[in-house]
């Protein structure tokens, strides 16, 4: 019992030492896969922004968890996924590692051994179709008018989760414009697929294969896909300039405050991105803006045997409110007192968090009053019910004492 609670004592004084000490509050990496570095490392290539520092670092990276068989996983310890190891092998030969080395040879090889890269996922198909390294014929038509269907409609903009709008939305935009970052053929990675890109069947690899089966969801989704195709060949200029436009209002609506769009990286990109397909350039206030928002999710780590931080990755988004709130629980169960100085100056700051303007839900719940917590700094647009139960409960349990 004694070392038990000398164990909790000095995760006790480990916690109260990681507040922050002007704010109050606590908060730690919210980890992820390597696709959003990959992806980083992309969009910086993209705008011609590329710092020769940080892409050296994000390098060094993406070879430093390569796995021994020479793919990516999407989550820790766990097997090498195609969309992961396309997206890192591509990001490293646009850094310029060249395809010769034994990393890549491997990665190439895993690749090719699971169907190449006609295997991967839609999100990274289209990451690859911005360079022009897959077509847009391959990927689910998105035309720009769903954005403008009704609430009744059974697929709308509203009927998705916040996450799903604030990346579709933008997609949408992308989707109408397909912008193109052309870069060499020597960067490009015709070598990734099992047969050449010209040569492929779309209606027969994923996701725009059928099943064997007459009837099924899969089916159903490739018919709707052919009915949006039909239409996006003949479709009415006078409907895609005005669906581009409300696309548009609304996507830069979305983007005050400080978070970015959605507050998470997915979104933030894709923001770029369409802003850069509308026509914005790349030292316009919104992009500048967001690329800042971008940065802030940079996470610098020490390589083994180096002094200073060697590596470079990105998160996905900030999560003060839940670790806070968490914390405080934790710290609570402990036994700090509920008048501890750090337990009121995250009250405080926790208090100073809470949303009291009208975001998207108001769509669902019409009566509904301000007064949500959202997951990051700052996200008045989409507070969540698990952050606000969460935050809710540790400031009236304070204010009680």
């Amino acid at each position: 019992m004694e070392a038990l609670e000398s164990a909790l004592q000095k995760g006790e004084q480990w916690l109260l030492g990681r507040q922050d000490p002007e704010r109050g509050f606590w908060v730690e990496e919210l980890e992820a896969d390597t696709t959003l570095t990959s992806e980083y490392v992309m969009l910086r290539r993209f705008f011609e922004i590329v710092d020769p520092k940080r892409e050296e670092k994000a390098v060094r990276y993406l070879l430093h968890v390569q796995r021994d068989d020479g793919g990516w996983p999407i989550f820790s310890g766990g097997p090498a996924d195609i969309s992961a190891t396309v997206k890192a092998y591509f990001a490293l030969k646009l850094a310029g590692v060249s395809p010769d080395e034994p990393a890549m040879q491997r990665a190439k090889d895993l690749v090719l051994k699971k169907g190449g890269v006609v295997q991967a996922n839609v999100f990274t198909k289209i990451t690859l179709a911005l360079f022009g390294q897959y077509e847009w014929r391959g990927i689910p038509c998105m035309p720009p008018e769903i954005f403008l269907a009704p609430q009744w409609f059974y697929f709308n903009v509203y009927a998705i989760s916040y996450w799903s709008r604030a990346v579709i939305i933008p997609l949408l935009i992308i989707f109408a414009h397909r912008p193109l970052c052309s870069i060499s053929q020597e960067q490009g990675i015709d070598e990734l697929f099992v047969e050449p890109l010209e040569s492929v069947d779309f209606a027969r690899v994923p996701p725009l294969h059928r099943d064997s089966s007459l009837l099924s969801w899969r089916n159903f989704f490739v018919w709707v896909d052919g009915m949006l195709r039909l239409y996006e060949s003949s479709h009415l200029q006078s409907l895609r300039k005005k669906a581009v436009k409300e696309a548009e209002r609304w996507m830069i609506e979305h983007m005050d405050g400080e978070g970015g769009l959605g507050a998470i990286y997915p979104a933030m990109a894709n923001s770029i991105f369409a802003l850069r397909a509308l026509g914005y350039s790349t030292d316009h206030p919104l992009i500048q803006k967001a690329l800042r928002e971008i940065e802030a999710l940079e996470i610098y780590s020490n390589a083994a045997n180096t002094p200073t931080p060697s590596m470079l990755h990105l998160q996905p988004c900030h999560s003060p409110v839940w670790d806070t709130a968490l914390t405080m629980n934790t710290l609570v169960e402990q036994g700090l007192a509920p008048d501890h100085p750090s337990l009121h100056r995250a009250d405080s700051w926790l208090r100073g968090c809470q949303s009291q303007k009208v975001g998207d839900w108001v769509v669902s719940s019409p009566s509904a009053k301000p007064g949500g917590w959202a997951f990051q700094y700052e996200n008045d647009w989409y507070p969540d019910i698990d952050d606000t139960a969460r935050s809710e409960e540790h400031t009236s349990e304070l204010q009680s004492h």
